[in-house]
């Protein structure tokens, strides 16, 4: 990794900077020789970052940026994930990273009491690495991890939070356009744009004697992929932590979904052969019971 910073006149300064990455995925099996697999793979990611400070707490910054994401071992694993015996998934050990451009521009407020900052964004990324149906086998679809051909995103993010003696809250808004395209699947053009957002928030209140109450919440809507949609997704809990005299650890109890027992993930999926919607139900609520304490000195 190589960067450099150079501070320019009328307090503007520029950042720009340059990662190399080699990635080896490999596999083998006992039993199976001809599954065994190599997946190299070497990538050059580039940044700039323009940037106008009006104050110390306050500035507006321009940017371009590459990033990677790199397939997860779950995505790789060859092995049939048959937990839901009606939909199959196959890992694919040949799937390559997925890489983003993103072109950004920032504004960023920061004080005692109010912080917050707005972002305006573009992303266009290659080899989004989605799961893929294209077969269904006696009622049962069986789908594979594949390089889907490219898809762009233009948004706005905004985060702000709020400091008020015990009272400590966080929001934070997200929304984009989205659309997809892949040639060889038979996805000539460009999919129609669709509307995605999400949104947090949280916040946590000092009941004096290093008793503090929390409270979490996020919602993202349904997720679009080049077949079609799965399930919007949500969160939330509250809790109560008690830190110790020193400082160096705290025990707590949270809740999580105490207004839902079960979640309903739901999927509506399009092909040129088929038309498939399906809906699982989950347990999700549950207690917490958490520990922390730090060793060592910083």
């Amino acid at each position: 990794y190589l960067s450099s910073e150079f501070n320019l006149p009328y307090s503007i300064g520029i950042k720009t900077g340059l990662r190399h990455e080699y990635t080896k995925a490999s596999g083998n099996w006992k039993n199976q020789s001809d599954s065994n697999f190599t997946t190299p793979y070497n990538d050059i990611l580039p940044s700039i970052v323009l940037s106008k400070s009006f104050s110390p707490m306050r500035s507006i910054k321009a940017s371009y940026n590459q990033r990677i994401t790199r397939p997860s071992v779950r995505q790789i694993n060859t092995n049939n994930n048959k937990l839901d015996n009606r939909n199959i998934t196959i890992g694919n050990p040949n799937l390559k990273p997925t890489i983003t451009e993103q072109y950004e521009l920032g504004i960023n407020s920061f004080g005692r009491i109010l912080q917050g900052s707005c972002q305006l964004y573009y992303k266009h990324s290659f080899n989004i690495i989605e799961s893929f149906l294209d077969t269904i086998i006696d009622q049962t679809s069986i789908s594979k991890y594949k390089n889907i051909g490219e898809s762009k995103q233009f948004g706005t993010s905004i985060f702000g939070s709020m400091n008020i003696n015990k009272l400590s809250l966080r929001a934070s808004f997200d929304i984009y356009n989205y659309s997809g395209r892949d040639a060889s699947l038979g996805y000539d053009e460009w999919t129609q744009p669709v509307m995605l957002y999400s949104y947090f928030m949280g916040g946590s209140y000092d009941l004096g004697k290093n008793w503090k109450a929390e409270t979490f919440g996020f919602f993202r809507s349904p997720t679009q992929t080049i077949q079609g949609t799965s399930t919007s997704w949500s969160m939330m809990s509250f809790g109560i932590k008690k830190t110790f005299k020193n400082k160096r650890g705290s025990i707590g109890l949270r809740i999580i979904e105490p207004f839902q027992k079960n979640k309903e993930f739901i999927s509506d999926l399009e092909g040129e052969f088929f038309t498939q919607s399906s809906i699982t139900t989950t347990p999700f609520r549950s207690f917490v019971i958490s520990f922390k304490y730090t060793f060592g000195k910083l």
